[in-house]
């Protein structure tokens, strides 16, 4: 009587005993899962830190290259300015200087021949001639560019300009080397100087060519392409490192669900991590190819800066 009421006890116990290392089975492989789970989202932290973090040196790198050139552009077109305004003065100035010559050159003759035509009759007494001849009593009778007509004591004579006295000779502008003739003989010169001389060097408009052949504006753009090229490598780069580490996810969480099967355990759990796992390498597959179609345009455009720059 006794063995028959340990019986139902023994079986009783064997059945607590399996139902309770099953529900303890069924915890320990969902602690391994959730750990392996932990385990891998921290390395995927890790490596996603470890590329941002040389991203942002890249992109510092970048911008401060940047800010570089740009300050360069901006010192040189301070220049640059500082120049033009020097030069707009200059041509300013040498407009009037050119405008009040070409005045007094028109004007010269004019005023000459009425100091000439004013001459006439002036008394200029006893004069002494360059060739030694003395003239009494002499008056102007009449002036030409070359010579005076003069009434004297002793009749009337033409006398030719470089037997006149000096002061003659500058008082009424006469001769080669009168005032008139070298105003004439400046102008002709300037008139015959753009056609003889070298070509002056203009100074270089806001977008002149660069050292390396680009204008200041294409420059600038450029090295605006090439910092955005660099940070959309950058991006692809770690999009398909995540889009691989999500990949090596999901197989090992679709051999744990295998795994489980096998055993008898419930999967919904992982189950519902395999499609996370799935949903994530999908959108970073399709960032990679937001990225690359970008990377493409910008490709392009830097293409044809450098074309330019060739040309």
């Amino acid at each position: 009587m006794e063995n028959k009421a340990w019986a139902p006890i023994l079986v009783l116990l064997f059945i607590m005993s399996g139902v309770f290392a099953f529900y303890y089975l069924e915890k320990v492989d969902k602690a391994n899962a959730d750990f392996q789970n932990a385990k891998l989202i921290t390395e995927q932290a890790h490596e996603s830190l470890r590329v941002r973090h040389e991203m942002l040196e890249s992109r510092k790198k970048l911008a401060a290259d940047h800010n570089a050139m740009l300050q360069k552009i901006q010192v040189a077109e301070t220049r640059q300015k500082t120049l033009e305004q020097t030069q707009a003065d200059a041509d300013k100035k040498q407009r009037s200087v050119e405008g009040d010559l070409k005045y007094w050159i028109g004007a010269m003759p004019s005023i000459r021949q009425k100091i000439w035509q004013a001459a006439s009759g002036a008394k200029l007494g006893d004069i002494t001639l360059q060739s030694g001849k003395s003239l009494k009593n002499a008056v102007i009778r009449k002036v030409e560019e070359k010579s005076i007509s003069i009434i004297h004591s002793e009749g009337i004579g033409t006398i030719p300009f470089d037997d006149l006295p000096k002061d003659l000779i500058a008082r009424f502008d006469l001769g080669d080397n009168s005032l008139v003739r070298q105003f004439e003989q400046f102008q002709e010169s300037l008139a015959e100087k753009p056609k003889n001389a070298a070509p002056v060097a203009q100074a270089a408009p806001a977008t002149a060519p660069s050292a390396s052949g680009m204008s200041a504006m294409d420059e600038v753009r450029f090295k605006d392409l090439k910092f955005r090229q660099a940070d959309l490598q950058s991006k692809i780069s770690a999009s398909r490192q995540n889009k691989n580490n999500w990949d090596d996810q999901a197989s090992r969480i679709s051999s744990q669900i295998s795994d489980s099967k096998s055993r008898g355990v419930p999967t919904t759990r992982l189950r519902e991590d395999y499609q996370k796992a799935q949903a994530q390498s999908q959108a970073n597959a399709a960032a990679v190819l937001t990225f690359e179609a970008e990377l493409r345009k910008i490709l392009v455009e830097l293409d044809v800066l450098s074309a330019r720059q060739s040309r």
